[in-house]
């Protein structure tokens, strides 16, 4: 929809690899994808917001009308300020993208980890790839917006540094629309999201090299049933300061999705929370405390500093000035719930 529109007039917003995301939730949770790399978020590219606020009021605000409601809707997560109805953005001129997957043995995901993780910072912006790893699989996928030579010769040293062949190799010059369409059904991500399945998921954020990449790769594998899907960060993302928008991960190296099927079979939600929360909880402290808003966890521990960081107080501030009396509060939610406004309000 958004992406065929712009694509229509030769334009391009950096979202999401899954075309039925909506672009509200996404921008509003920061927005991470395929191209952010060389492009930045999503809510980076957000120029002004026309949203709904708590007392009924109606306005547009940007970076000169009522900023900090402005930089709070860049990463501070959906439904806790007020309602979003529209969105001006900054778009980026189309051009063709390369994307490539690389499918490696089974037993390499610790060797393919290892090596991705000093390979992937030292490439230039225009390369983004995301690793799956999971029991049965470890695949590399990811786009290039260069010369498909300069591509080749990038995944030969990464193959260099894995030291193991892949079993496929793929790459392909598409146009941008194309190139995105295909992130959807790539072998790399969980057939479960594919095909619209019950499922749960949960993150964490990889602030630093791993020192002991085995040790990681055993935590992801002694996850019953869990896929885990590697999107890496840097470039663009983080030539913004920690600070400039809400969202707070700019400096993490990738970020960490865990997603499990909920079937009644496979003994349905509370099952596959459990299986996601050894991969969640069993990671070391290059993980810290961090989780992706966009990825809400009932039961991620200390959600509100893993959602956002430094940011934290800032943007609790933000919801006491905007809904002092915990209109739009949820669980999860920045507002105070109604049952703590103090006796003599309204």
């Amino acid at each position: 929809p958004i992406a065929t529109t712009l694509a229509a007039a030769g334009r391009v917003l950096p979202a999401g690899s899954c075309d039925t995301v909506g672009i509200a939730g996404l921008t509003l949770g920061g927005g991470v994808g395929v191209l952010d790399r060389k492009y930045g978020l999503t809510c980076d590219h957000l120029e002004a917001a026309r949203i709904v606020t708590a007392d009924g009021r109606a306005c547009t605000v940007s970076r000169s009308a009522e900023p900090d409601l402005f930089w709070a809707l860049r990463g501070g997560g959906g439904g806790n300020f007020g309602i979003v109805t529209g969105f001006t953005f900054r778009t980026v001129p189309r051009t063709d993208v390369a994307t490539f997957d690389l499918k490696f043995p089974v037993g390499t995901q610790a060797a393919l980890f290892a090596a991705w993780q000093d390979w992937q910072p030292a490439m230039p912006d225009e390369l983004w790839s995301g690793m799956g790893l999971g029991a049965d699989h470890a695949n590399l996928g990811g786009t290039f917006l260069g010369p498909p030579a300069q591509l080749d010769a990038l995944l030969d040293d990464l193959i260099r540094r894995v030291g193991t062949p892949p079993v496929q190799r793929r790459r392909q010059v598409r146009d941008h629309l194309s190139a995105m369409r295909s992130f959807d059904d790539r072998e790399s991500r969980p057939g479960l999201a594919l095909n619209r399945a019950a499922y749960v998921g949960t993150s964490r954020m990889l602030l630093r090299r791993a020192p002991d990449p085995a040790a990681v790769v055993e935590v992801l594998l002694a996850a019953p049933g869990v896929d885990t899907i590697i999107d890496a960060g840097g470039g663009a993302i983080a030539a913004v300061g920690a600070r400039e928008t809400a969202f707070p991960h700019r400096t993490a190296l990738a970020s960490f999705q865990f997603l499990r099927g909920a079937e009644p079979e496979r003994g349905g939600e509370a099952e596959a929370r459990r299986a996601v929360a050894v991969a969640r909880d069993g990671l070391g402290p290059e993980f810290g405390t961090t989780g992706y808003v966009n990825y809400l966890d009932p039961e991620l521990p200390d959600w509100a500093e893993a959602y956002y960081g430094v940011n934290l107080p800032r943007l609790r501030a933000v919801a006491r000035k905007y809904d002092p009396r915990g209109i739009f509060a949820f669980p999860q939610g920045l507002s105070a719930p109604r049952s703590t406004v103090h006796i003599g309000e309204t």
